[in-house]
């Protein structure tokens, strides 16, 4: 967590009040308990589907106020990532307006209406019941990823310490896996043992294709139709070249040497993020060159891609080679912007 500057305070904060002045459901899925003095390395807000084109447009009005600029935009049919830079010099705020916290490949894992209905007050914002959250932490990384977040698990415990709150989970982790499977993941998530990711993955997978199809059919056929196409989309028209950044001091060479390259077209050093961040290349450089400001040199400089590991490997070979090419053919004066 790190301490928010007194715009990003008043951004998430007006944010959440522009939300409910338009009668907009929204709650901040997790991370919240230091909302809006400290944020993570992004900030993961749901709204309905049907919301999310006004609540970007919200978003983005109320954070070109206080002088920060849409960087980067990376959609996806589950969330919409927005990427703030600060004009004036300052970290990146990131907040992915999550629309699909509770589907996978569109496909709804929990019924969204009842996770509405159960949504309860945290100092001023909607946040999930405990339940929900519980079963939020646990299970996306699972279903999506096929990995247990081991840094939820103490939080998972401290959520369902209440045998309400417990029952309730357990209910939603039945829904998707039966009785006796879904008590067994639960159980094992709270008694500490190892979870294997790969088959709780898929059987977690293959229970919520079966249940949604098992629902509607037609339906299902639909969101997965919607999902692909989206995807496939992505992978066609990629968000664009982007510049990863992350505080890490064990810098290897190769991406060392980026920084050189970075400097020769932006003239100063990369924006020093305490955590990782993608902007869109041209844009970030414009960013950088207006702030005419010397940052920190420890840091990590990688250009990718935000499609497709494949995709963003090639891209940042090839980019890279070229600005070292480039950087190393040129003067050892840096230009200025």
């Amino acid at each position: 967590m790190r301490v928010t500057s007194p715009a990003e305070k008043a951004i998430i904060t007006q944010f959440f009040v522009a939300l409910q002045d338009k009668r907009i459901f929204y709650c901040a899925l997790r991370n919240y308990e230091g909302l809006p003095d400290a944020i993570g390395h992004d900030l993961d807000v749901f709204v309905p589907r049907k919301n999310v084109r006004e609540a970007t447009a919200l978003l983005t009005q109320i954070a070109t106020d206080f002088g920060l600029a849409l960087g980067h935009v990376h959609e996806r049919d589950y969330f919409k990532a927005l990427f703030f830079i600060p004009i004036n010099g300052g970290a990146v705020l990131h907040i992915d307006i999550y629309h699909g916290a509770l589907t996978w490949h569109g496909l709804g894992f929990i019924d969204e209406q009842a996770f509405i209905a159960r949504c309860m007050p945290f100092n001023g914002m909607a946040v999930p019941s405990r339940a929900d959250e519980a079963a939020t932490l646990c299970l996306i990384s699972l279903i999506w990823g096929s990995f247990f977040k081991e840094r939820y698990r103490e939080r998972v415990k401290e959520l369902l310490h209440n045998d309400a709150d417990y029952q309730l989970a357990l209910s939603l982790f039945q829904n998707i896996l039966g009785e006796s499977v879904g008590k067994n993941l639960l159980d094992a998530v709270l008694r500490g043992d190892s979870i294997d990711g790969h088959c709780w993955g898929a059987a977690l997978r293959h229970s919520v294709k079966k249940n949604a199809f098992r629902r509607n059919p037609f339906k299902s056929i639909l969101c997965l139709a919607r999902y692909w196409l989206v995807e496939m989309k992505c992978m066609a028209f990629p968000p664009g070249r982007c510049l990863e950044c992350a505080a890490d001091k064990d810098c290897d060479t190769v991406i060392a040497e980026i920084g050189p390259a970075v400097d020769l077209f932006g003239g100063v050093s990369c924006h020093a993020m305490d955590n990782l961040r993608r902007l869109s290349l041209p844009r970030f450089i414009i960013a950088v060159m207006k702030m005419r400001k010397q940052l920190a040199d420890n840091y990590l400089i990688v250009l990718a891609s935000t499609a497709t590991q494949n995709r963003r490997s090639a891209i940042k070979r090839c980019i890279f080679n070229i600005l070292i090419k480039i950087a190393n053919a040129s003067s050892t004066t840096i230009p200025q912007a």
